[in-house]
């Protein structure tokens, strides 16, 4: 199982995947010359005659420069460096922040003759720092596009890899036109109008949040519960999840422990017929529970893009 098929097995994450003939886009995409060739300019107009040239409807002009940003956009994981905030650079470069990847977009998208701009907010992942990996928040800019009437959402920048200290490029689908209910589970905007929910999600509620990323919905599963972090264990608590059990997947469970380096302790997760419980007794020391998930026939190791942490729980006592 490749990992782009794991994420065209299931597409109901997005609002607007339905909608797009891939191939037909992918053809589009490689008559465009390579970012190197020509300036952002000329790229600009060779995507709107890519849109007539190939009868894109409106869904699919998007998703063409969604895809050409994955392919040949690199993410600067550093921050650091304001050069990289601007669409012309980020363009140029062929690098960006987030600041400019979304400019990027929209850019592109406005070309086309749709409404975009930049959403500012709060973006929740899993970091590295003194201790280890943590779930941190900080800050992050996505975008909207104004589409027959609508809005919708999109993180280019996602599209493209993620920092785990390095940038590691791998494109990915899951931010293109993403329903609300699984993007407000990372992306936290600061303006309320953008949840795109009824009722809105409070940022206290979304800081508490135990940590979901968008592998948990693309390896099948459904819910799990608790859903609040922070939890004190005692000799009732237990996590449960759902999930497809139709779907080729491992899970596995670890306990983690920090004394001045973290130890982890794997636990049987008990999962069978698409459900899961894992029990804790009152007098357990731990500071993280942790949930994996890799398809059957692959290895679990830290750096593999098919292995991945699907939820993370911070406890107290």
């Amino acid at each position: 199982m490749s990992f782009y098929s794991l994420e065209v097995e299931d597409t109901s994450y997005s609002l607007l995947l339905g909608s797009i003939r891939k191939g037909v886009v992918n053809q589009a995409y490689l008559q465009l010359p390579k970012r190197s060739q020509v300036n952002i300019l000329k790229m600009c107009n060779l995507l709107s005659q890519a849109k007539e040239n190939y009868s894109l409807n409106d869904y699919e002009s998007v998703y063409l420069v969604y895809y050409w940003i994955g392919q040949n956009i690199e993410i600067d994981c550093t921050n650091s460096n304001t050069k990289y905030e601007s669409a012309v650079t980020a363009y140029n470069e062929g690098r960006g922040t987030s600041a400019g990847t979304t400019a990027l977009f929209s850019t592109m998208v406005s070309t086309l003759g749709y409404k975009s701009n930049y959403i500012e907010g709060t973006l929740k992942a899993i970091v590295n720092n003194n201790k280890g990996e943590v779930v941190s928040e900080y800050d992050h800019l996505w975008n909207y596009v104004l589409i027959n009437g609508q809005y919708y959402l999109f993180d280019p920048t996602l599209a493209a890899g993620s920092c785990d200290n390095t940038f590691r490029k791998f494109y990915s689908d899951f931010y293109f036109g993403t329903d609300p209910q699984f993007f407000i589970r990372t992306h936290y905007p600061e303006s309320d109008k953008w949840q795109m929910l009824k009722p809105t999600i409070s940022k206290e509620q979304f800081t508490s949040w135990a940590y979901i990323n968008k592998y948990f919905y693309l390896y099948g599963f459904k819910t799990v519960t608790p859903e609040t972090d922070n939890l004190t264990i005692n000799q009732n608590l237990e996590i449960n999840l759902t999930y497809d059990k139709t779907r080729d997947i491992v899970i596995q469970c670890n306990k983690v422990v920090y004394n001045g380096k973290y130890l982890y302790t794997e636990y049987t997760c008990n999962a069978s017929d698409g459900n899961g419980k894992i029990k804790f007794k009152g007098d357990e020391r731990m500071d993280d529970f942790i949930i994996y998930a890799k398809p059957k026939g692959e290895h679990f190791y830290a750096n593999s893009r098919l292995t991945t942490k699907v939820y993370y729980l911070r406890v107290k006592y």
